[in-house]
């Protein structure tokens, strides 16, 4: 009976230490580890969304460790510049050189009335001086620049052409002398010789100005003139 009692208290013993081997077994599974998504690229205007780290819930007695988000390196592009080329109103006319495209000239283009609106051309290189020109007419002389555009080029050479005959034939500011030539006009007050003239020791001559607003009409290289200036080929 004794051996009996034995026998079933030593079955009972390596009964219960199986089963305490079984409660402190190892715990639950470890949680998955988790991967967090990948950043988005993007190559918008400097800007870029980096992707959000992972999460996970890890397993009782398990670690987990949450990915970490992509960072995106996008660089913005860059604004463009314009550059404005220099000289050049875009219309032809000017009030100063730098008004000018490289290769032209700033110069005004006026013509006194005895010119009757005609520029003269004429290459006749024919007198060195008004008694060269006697013959051709009374009021004849040897002139190089009346009724003469300002020109880049060849020079327009001595000829003989008509002078005036009045102070009417020169314009503003000029006289017509014994000789058939216009010169500046006698004056006492700048009034006697128009709005852009000065009275420069008893001469018309033209007024300095430095803007349109000094003078009568426009301010052109310094002095003021009636017309705008005008822009035209160094050489033609």
């Amino acid at each position: 009976m004794r051996l009996f009692l034995s026998s079933i208290l030593a079955a009972l013993v390596i009964a219960s230490t199986a089963c305490g081997d079984g409660g402190g077994g190892s715990g639950g599974s470890s949680g998955s580890t988790s991967t967090a998504g990948t950043a988005g690229s993007g190559n918008a205007a400097g800007t870029s969304n980096a992707g959000t780290g992972g999460t996970s819930n890890a397993g009782t007695g398990g670690t987990s460790n949450a990915g970490t988000g992509g960072t995106g390196n996008t660089t913005g592009g860059s604004s463009g510049s314009a550059t404005t080329g220099s000289g050049g109103t875009g219309d032809g006319t000017c009030h100063e050189q730098t008004d000018c495209t490289q290769g032209e000239f700033c110069a005004v283009y006026t013509l006194p009335p005895l010119c009757g609106g005609m520029e003269d051309t004429g290459f006749n290189d024919n007198c060195a001086t008004d008694a060269d020109c006697a013959g051709m007419g009374a009021n004849e002389i040897c002139a190089t620049t009346i009724c003469v555009f300002p020109h880049g080029g060849a020079q327009t050479p001595p000829h003989c052409r008509p002078g005036c005959t009045n102070n009417a034939d020169c314009g503003p500011g000029l006289a017509c002398n014994g000789m058939h030539h216009c010169e500046p006009a006698s004056c006492n007050t700048p009034a006697q010789c128009g709005d852009n003239f000065a009275c420069d020791a008893g001469k018309c001559a033209a007024k300095p100005c430095t803007t349109d607003a000094d003078c009568g009409d426009f301010c052109v290289m310094k002095s003021c003139s009636a017309t705008i200036g005008k822009c035209q080929p160094a050489v033609p």
